[in-house]
């Protein structure tokens, strides 16, 4: 199965700045779910974030009640265990591509029919 790594922080949501971040007061951006919501139909969606990388905070219950109150549609999420200010990475595509109007089925090589959708 294709699977779709995606950004939490700055992508699907408002990114909460300093040192000590309280990612509750993280904002979804309505426009870039509706579109990664499309991405599940069709594959295995991860929604990865640094949240407490740096800090060492626990961030899983908060950011899970996040993801379902926004309605991001998702089968994995992964806290990521290093603190990288940028990465680069040969399949990457930048999150403005979430603000744009395309199919995630064109984007996906060899897409087969949606997925059975018995996942919640």
């Amino acid at each position: 199965m294709y699977v779709v790594e995606m950004d939490l922080d700055g992508t699907l949501c408002t990114q909460v700045l300093g040192s000590n971040p309280d990612y509750a007061l993280a904002k979804p951006i309505a426009h870039r779910i509706a579109h990664a919501n499309e991405w599940f139909a069709h594959c295995h969606v991860r929604i990865k974030t640094g949240r407490g990388t740096t800090t060492g905070i626990n961030w899983r219950e908060v950011t899970e009640c996040q993801l379902a109150e926004w309605g991001i549609r998702h089968d994995e999420l992964v806290f990521r265990t290093d603190d990288a200010d940028m990465r680069i990475d040969d399949k990457a595509y930048r999150d403005s591509m979430l603000d744009l109007d395309i199919d995630a089925a064109h984007l996906i090589p060899r897409a087969g029919p949606a997925k059975a959708d018995n996942r919640e």
